[in-house]
């Protein structure tokens, strides 16, 4: 059961269309309000701390930039992945048939539609800015999964046989206006018996052309999963998977069939053809590309998946780049989404001048309060830090509305206590059109494999009910700023983009609290920074675990095959773990060859909320190398207190147990005694205590915190604590250029 929060749902949320920014730049935000909010003042502020918890940091901000008072509007949001192929003229046809392959994978209960070819009449001088009605030919499931063929919005035949989820069908339909009649065939894909029917056409039907004849009206589109109706965003959309979606002119069913289930060869020379959508080509984008003869290429929206296995899948390939064609399905999803499109309600220009650092647009109207965050950059022009922080968006990306933590039943097992429920998670509730994070399924039960920013993230708020990410990482802007360290910003995104290039500007880079996503590029950029003598401070826990990926085409989106963790069966984990934008396997960055051990010196040991845990020091700690981390502690326990939990080790956690320890490597500290709940939940290694560690690498040093809770810890006591001190020492120890003598090994 869960327990609800003191305080209501949010009733205004808001998104940018950029999350890191550079002075001069231009972000345009999008808000939605609930009523009554009829207005609301937007101010971009600097943030400083996000805990406004009983004994935490506080939410602290400073105003940086009026913006102004603007008119609260509700939004829409309409979910639904599908395809778009722009047709022209190719469709006017007196006989058209549409034939597919389909796999259901979800009994919707509702209209679910799997092919439409739509044209709009001609507007006339009279019709102005008005959608005219027009012709249409709709193949699609109703809501117990039996065909139809709706021609011109009405249906005109349907079988009565219903198709089976998870399984494979032929569907081919034969709308001839010129006799007046539709046929409709279809069956298991991989069997020969077939199920038909056949009607009358109305003659009341308008036609190809709204009622004129071929050659007249507007212009024809086909829609992949779902119709658009005239309009711009999806209906009726269809859960599951399509492959080879065609138009052709008037062949018979059994042409039709052939041209569906054959070698690809075939419809490149096939005459009465029109279009043949091959999915199997063009993995790695979202463009779907016409193997026909009219070259009517389109694009697939709102996050179908893609690198999916088709009806030609052999059960021994498991990478789709070895194999395109049996991979020339693509999953498409009711529930997916990529962009909210909702209207700008303004802009804002961040000045010329603006220090880096992290800041929001925040959005108040009496007791209602919303913090959209972003990033600013350092200009390449500005006087550099010494210090910079990678703030982690990717992590932000993959918890970034999620719902398993309350949803799943063992979620108050790992915290042992019941789940809250922030405004945050209220809000979600009731607006599942804002889509899922990572860690959750779609209707389906298929794992989320995209995430987009361009829809409010609300996990990335400050003052989030659970503390984590992005209001965690607040503790450490908090400490920095009260410690009078200089610092630059920058998101693992922009070290995606410019690699160990961007990081090597500085003497000393700081992690966030939780970088358990990144590109292989991200973590190629880390570990070829502190190889090149770069010092790195990993300050949180359950780092450098996961392997994903930003789409080069839509940089706001990010592909996170969660394979090796999540509910997916056997199958689908050997088949499909794969991603579709940049071919590397998805799953735990050790699976392609990037070693958190040997980049960090600790790799994910496990996670328990129920309470954090101090560091006992380890007598190996005391070698000269290592000195320097505790100048001015004196105690042999440390970080017995803290934010998170009451303790420096806790949530997820890292050690080094299970290596043979390698010259440069110090365990400083760990954990011992740890409670009954790691093992239950998320224990990848027999021996869960953490591990703090300090890592030579030649001239490059990394001290690895190894804890989510560690940065909680900081602002313990007015900043006076021993965890404190420690941070404190290393980073004036690595602004210290001086080499690193007398390093020594575990012994």
């Amino acid at each position: 059961m869960t327990a609800a929060g003191p305080v209501g749902a949010k009733r205004i949320v808001g998104y940018g269309d950029e999350i890191s920014v550079l002075p001069g730049q231009t972000i345009a935000f999008h808000v939605s309000c609930e009523p009554p909010v009829d207005s609301y003042e937007a101010t971009i502020v600097r943030m400083h701390s996000g805990d406004p918890r009983a004994g935490a940091v506080g939410l602290r901000h400073t105003p940086v930039l009026p913006v102004g008072v603007f008119p609260g509007h509700t939004r829409t949001t309409v979910a639904g992945s599908y395809g778009v192929a722009p047709a022209g003229d190719a469709l006017d046809q007196e006989v058209l048939t549409p034939a597919v392959l389909a796999l259901p994978t979800l009994a919707a209960g509702r209209r679910q539609v799997l092919l439409a070819a739509e044209k709009a009449a001609e507007k006339s001088a009279g019709e102005a800015g008005e959608k005219a009605g027009g012709a249409s030919v709709t193949l699609l499931l109703d809501e117990l999964l039996r065909p139809a063929v709706h021609v011109d919005g009405r249906q005109v035949v349907r079988g009565e046989t219903p198709l089976t989820v998870s399984r494979w069908h032929v569907l081919v339909a034969v709308v001839d206006r010129r006799a007046g009649r539709v046929r409709l065939a279809y069956g298991a894909a991989d069997s020969a018996e077939r199920t038909t029917a056949e009607a009358p056409l109305d003659p009341a039907s308008p036609g190809p052309a709204g009622g004129t004849g071929p050659g007249a009206g507007g212009a024809w589109t086909v829609v992949f999963g779902a119709e658009l109706g005239g309009g711009t965003a999806p209906r009726h959309p269809f859960t599951g998977r399509l492959e080879r979606p065609l138009l052709a002119r008037e062949p018979g069913m059994a042409r039709a069939e052939e041209l569906l289930l054959g070698d690809r060869a075939v419809l490149r020379d096939a005459g009465d053809l029109i279009a043949a959508w091959d999915f199997a080509e063009d993995i790695s984008s979202w463009d779907i590309r016409d193997a026909g003869p009219s070259a009517l290429h389109g694009t697939l929206h709102n996050l179908p998946q893609r690198a999916v296995r088709g009806t030609h899948w052999q059960r021994g390939t498991t990478d789709w780049r070895q194999a395109p064609d049996e991979y020339a399905a693509v999953h498409f999803l009711a529930d997916a989404i990529e962009d909210c499109r909702w209207p700008v309600d303004f802009t804002v220009t961040v000045p010329p001048g603006t220090p880096s650092g992290f800041y929001a647009a925040r959005l108040s109207s009496g007791q209602d309060e919303e913090f959209v965050p972003f990033f600013v950059r350092p200009a390449a022009t500005s006087r550099r830090a010494s210090v910079l922080l990678v703030a982690p968006t990717a992590t932000y990306g993959a918890y970034g509305n999620s719902r398993f933590w309350w949803e799943s039943p063992i979620q108050e097992a790992v915290q042992d206590r019941l789940v809250e429920l922030g405004p945050e998670e209220q809000y979600l509730l009731t607006h599942s059109e804002l889509g899922l994070s990572s860690y959750d399924c779609h209707l389906d039960g298929t794992d989320v494999c995209y995430v987009s920013r361009l829809r409010p993230n609300l996990n990335m708020r400050p003052g989030h009910v659970r503390a984590e990410g992005y209001t965690c990482d607040l503790y450490l802007v908090d400490w920095l700023e009260h410690e009078g360290y200089e610092f630059d910003v920058v998101t693992d995104e922009d070290v995606h983009r410019e690699g160990a290039d961007l990081l090597a500007r500085y003497p000393v880079v700081l992690t966030g609290t939780h970088p358990e996503y990144m590109s292989a590029r991200i973590f190629d950029a880390f570990d070829g920074y502190t190889l090149g003598g770069g010092r790195l401070l990993y300050l949180g826990g359950n780092g450098f675990f996961m392997n994903v990926n930003f789409d080069p085409r839509r940089p706001w989106v990010m592909e996170n095959r969660r394979v090796d963790l999540w509910e997916r069966d056997e199958e689908t984990q050997r088949a499909e773990s794969y991603n579709s934008t940049d071919g590397l396997r998805g799953g735990r960055l050790g699976a392609i060859g990037r070693s958190a051990m040997a980049a960090v010196g600790v790799e994910s040991a496990t996670m328990g909320f129920d309470r954090s845990y101090p560091i006992v020091r380890d007598d190996r700690s005391r070698t000269p190398a290592a000195e320097f981390v505790f100048a001015g502690v004196d105690s042999e326990v440390i970080g017995d207190y803290g934010a998170l939990g009451g303790g420096a080790i806790g949530q997820e956690w890292d050690n080094a147990a299970g290596h043979v320890p390698a010259p440069g490597h110090v365990v400083l500290g760990s954990s011992r005694d740890h409670s009954l709940v790691p093992p239950l939940f998320g224990a990848s290694k027999p021996d869960y205590h953490g591990d703090v560690v300090l890592l030579f690498k030649g001239a490059g040093c990394v001290f690895s915190a190894g804890s989510m809770a560690w940065c909680g810890a900081l602002s313990h006591n007015g900043y006076r604590n021993d965890i404190s001190t420690i941070t404190r020492n290393v980073i004036d120890r690595f602004l210290d250029p001086e080499a690193f003598a007398g390093v020594a090994a575990n012994g």
